[in-house]
């Protein structure tokens, strides 16, 4: 039923016509049964019409615009109304007061719900959320109560089994500690964990008989750590001898607690698959200053330290340290290596450069102080989840940012704008904020700026987070990314200053920073471009003006024929070595004037023919429609292979460069993790061994080792 209330109905007939009607106020709206009601035992037709008593002033008002007739409230009409709900019982033939008592709690429980429903600005939320809090208590104390009751049935035969001595042979202790030995290398643990207490007793209840008579000491599971080092060392070499397309490194130096430099390189390929593969090479620890000469060498001794040879290293990304610039630029000229600075570098330096406009210093500077206040009170952070909860706000922690990561500040932006009216709140508090000091909260101008960075970072974190995958190809997109990402700062409209300000310094990194990447000039194409080309999602080039396209294509060519010149040359010395390619004296008397004969024959020498279908596969290729942006490159090469035998060697040789460096910054945490205070003492060469399998995990994961 709409509409409950209760109602009584009087009329004095001693002087003036009066019916009062108590009901409660449902936001002013007449009700269509109270209108009924009201038209069918109102005398509302005669010359005389009566005065009407409402216990509510807003009803009142309502029903009086609606029957034009006198309306009275308060007063008199107040008075016998309490009389009338005192004495009703009596006033009712058949009422007792008992059940006059259950009506009116019943009628009250109505009204509470719909004034619930009614009341559009949810004032009584903490009557809604208290029935939820206590339905919920009793569905919790009840599964408390069934857990104990489980875990009594369970206890004795668990005790039983605990304290039952458990034998252990050798086999099984021998399986046990390389169990050990993966989770220390896996989870990156310190190896003194073997030695603590806490351990030693957990492996006691696991297993007495192998905690008392085979668990090994720190001394021995280091040996362990050595030998698994060696071997998966020895896996890694192997693995890289056996890839015959190009590699890609990534490298950068960092320096752990104990203030020890490392230099961090990895290699990126694609297998035979076309999957993604990564394998950390060295966390070589550095005892010389950081040169660029020296640290060529360095990249060099980690190359022949596996067996790499220098020819099949296409390209290097790196961050924009000095010192790693001139470096690159030593093994560019060296050995022909392309250097390619780390996009996510490159986004940093554009968004911090964008962030340093004074008025947006001192927001981002007010909005860290906010986020410290809360994460160092007890007081402020209790108070804000009540307040979350009573304005129905997602319970999400605040987020403090960390200078040297700029997507970091725009996550805090984002949580600090979804919390804004919760935190306002707790601030308005006299427990938390005392009277004279409310210094923490933001301003309104600062409150509205902050939403302009929001939505100005938001491309630049979706275009990180992109660029950072290691899943997929991610160097070929970044000069779609780089135009897209343009295309939306300037499409940027903010009321601010400080909003066009950093619009402004924004446009101006990007065009500094990447203004030439879908532009060719000189005779080396950059590798981007060419990674580009060779992803079936961006071969129509439409980054590139069409003169640059028809260049950029005649490169693909180039690079094709000589893939093809090479696969033969190699193929040719193989057949040569296996005895296939020996010919008779005669043959060998025969073979100048067959050749000529051969090529004046049919116009064409065989080389040239190959160089024909070379071309006309290049053609094909460019020829074809685009690959949806949403399908994976990778995959459509898998199955078109075949079709396209040169482009696919030059394609898994491109589409392997990652757009970051972001396996070396993920390196350089694991090693941060395992260079912590409590592990500072670690050798430098034990820093590498461990670093090293934490990141080749996979290998033992797969019982590859």
């Amino acid at each position: 039923m709409l509409f409950a209330a209760e109602l009584s109905l009087h009329s004095n007939h001693s002087h003036t016509d009066i019916w009062v009607i108590s009901l409660p106020s449902l936001a002013g709206v007449v009700h269509a049964d109270l209108k009924l009601f009201l038209e069918t035992n109102l005398p509302l037709s005669g010359k005389k019409k009566p005065s009407l008593g409402v216990s509510d002033a807003k009803i009142g008002a309502a029903l009086q615009e609606e029957f034009n007739i006198s309306i009275q409230t308060g007063g008199v009409v107040a008075e016998i109304t309490r009389g009338v709900r005192l004495h009703f019982h009596s006033l009712v033939k058949g009422l007792t007061a008992l059940a006059a008592s259950k009506a009116q709690l019943g009628l009250g429980h109505s009204y509470s719900r719909a004034k619930v429903k009614f009341n559009v600005n949810r004032a009584d939320n903490m009557i809604i959320q208290s029935i939820a809090l206590l339905d919920q208590l009793d569905k919790d104390i009840n599964t408390f109560s069934m857990r104990v009751r489980a875990k009594k049935v369970r206890s004795s035969s668990v005790d039983g089994s605990v304290t039952k001595p458990a034998t252990c042979t050798p086999q099984q202790a021998n399986v046990l500690t390389k169990s050990i030995l993966n989770m220390l290398v896996t989870d990156m643990r310190p190896l003194s964990m073997v030695d603590d207490e806490g351990f030693k007793e957990m492996i006691k209840q696991f297993n007495p008989d192998y905690h008392d008579n085979y668990l090994p000491d720190r001394s021995h599971f280091t040996t362990l750590m050595e030998t698994k080092y060696h071997a998966t060392f020895e896996k890694v070499k192997e693995t890289l001898r056996g890839i015959n397309s190009f590699l890609t490194l990534t490298a950068d130096v960092w320096t752990s607690h104990a203030t020890e430099a490392y230099l961090e390189v990895s290699c990126h390929f694609l297998s035979e698959d076309w999957t993604m593969k990564t394998f950390n090479l060295s966390t070589m620890p550095l005892e010389e200053w950081h040169t660029g000469a020296n640290i060529m060498t360095w990249m060099e001794e980690v190359l022949a330290k596996f067996d790499i040879l220098p020819t099949k290293i296409k390209a290097v990304v790196h961050d924009s340290g000095s010192n790693m610039v001139a470096a690159m630029r030593l093994l560019e000229e060296k050995h022909g290596w392309a250097s390619i600075g780390c996009a996510g570098h490159t986004l940093q330096l554009i968004v911090n450069t964008a962030l340093k406009e004074t008025t947006i210093s001192r927001a981002l500077g007010a909005a860290r102080q906010l986020v410290e206040h809360f994460k160092r009170s007890e007081l402020a952070s209790t108070k804000l989840e009540m307040k979350r909860e009573q304005m129905m706000v997602e319970q999400n922690a605040l987020i403090q940012d960390v200078g040297t990561r700029w997507n970091s500040t725009f996550y805090m932006i984002e949580r600090l704008l979804e919390q804004r009216w919760p935190l306002t709140a707790t601030l308005l508090d006299p427990e938390v904020t005392p009277k004279g000091k409310h210094y923490f909260d933001l301003k309104p101008e600062q409150w509205e700026l902050l939403e302009e960075l929001k939505q100005g970072l938001a491309p630049f974190e979706t275009a990180t987070v992109y660029l950072s995958g290691q899943q997929y190809t991610t160097i070929s997109g970044l000069p779609q990314v780089v135009k897209e990402l343009t295309q939306a700062v300037h499409q940027s409209q903010f009321e601010t200053s400080s909003g066009k300000s950093f619009i402004s310094s924004a446009e101006k990194g990007l065009t500094e920073r990447w203004g030439s990447i879908c532009t060719i000039s000189g005779d080396n194409e950059s590798p981007v471009l060419l990674a580009a080309a060779l992803d079936p999602r961006y071969r129509k080039l439409k980054f590139l003006t069409p003169e640059d396209g028809i260049r950029l294509q005649g490169s693909i060519e180039v690079l094709a024929v000589k893939e093809a010149k090479t696969t033969g040359t190699q193929d040719a010395k193989l057949q040569r070595a296996n005895g296939s390619g020996r010919k008779s004296a005669l043959e060998t008397l025969l073979q100048s004037d067959t050749d000529s004969f051969s090529e004046n024959e049919g116009g064409e020498s065989e080389e040239d023919r190959k160089i024909q279908v070379v071309m006309n596969e290049v053609r094909l290729y460019f020829g074809e429609a685009s690959l949806p942006e949403k399908e994976d490159p990778l995959r459509w090469w898998s199955e078109n292979e075949e079709r396209f035998p040169t482009l696919s060697k030059l394609a898994k040789s491109f589409l392997c460069i990652p757009a970051t460096s972001t396996p070396s910054e993920q390196i350089f945490s694991a090693a941060g993790n395992i260079c912590s205070q409590k592990r500072a003492s670690l050798c430098p060469r034990h820093v590498e061994m461990l670093t090293f399998l934490a990141m080749n995990k996979s290998l033992m994961q797969f019982g590859i080792i």
